[in-house]
């Protein structure tokens, strides 16, 4: 009896979290702002400051609930074990957690590039950009139609 090889949607999914979590490191985005002082010499000049956001050191707020960027890394890892889990016939999620949690990953990017640029002093990163290519990647992989895969029982 052969050992159940996994199909390339497992191993799209997973390549896919790889650049995920390879894409956090990178810059996501960078915004500038202004300090307000509590205090206004009027002989200092304003100081604009940029700051760089990645996967790891900011977050969203959406409805009042504050989501930290890792959730993606999370969100992503969480996708890939799924479908190893169940190609290893090891566990069975319910059906679309997968897509629930690719959803939600590319959810978290959209909503985060959206914020960057609307904010009109924010700028996309390409780690960013990396996040929202391999998230569509994976929904992409996730609900294509998979062949037929027949296992060798001798």
């Amino acid at each position: 009896m052969g050992r159940p090889t996994p199909p390339s949607r497992t191993i799209g999914v997973t390549v896919a979290a790889v650049v995920v979590f390879l894409a956090s490191f990178l810059p996501w985005g960078a915004f500038r702002g202004t300090p307000s002082l509590p205090f206004s010499p009027g002989f200092l000049p304003a100081v604009e400051m940029t700051f760089t956001l990645t996967g790891w050191n900011g977050s969203i707020n959406v409805l009042g609930v504050t989501l930290p960027n890792w959730l993606v890394v999370v969100a992503a890892a969480a996708a890939a074990s799924f479908c190893w889990l169940k190609d290893l016939r090891l566990w069975e999620a319910p059906r679309h957690s997968p897509c629930v949690a690719a959803g939600y990953g590319l959810f978290h990017a959209i909503w985060t590039a959206i914020a960057l640029i609307g904010s009109g002093k924010g700028s996309i990163g390409i780690g960013l950009l990396a996040t929202l290519l391999a998230f569509a990647g994976m929904i992409v992989a996730l609900v294509r139609k998979a062949p037929s895969v027949i296992l060798d029982e001798d």
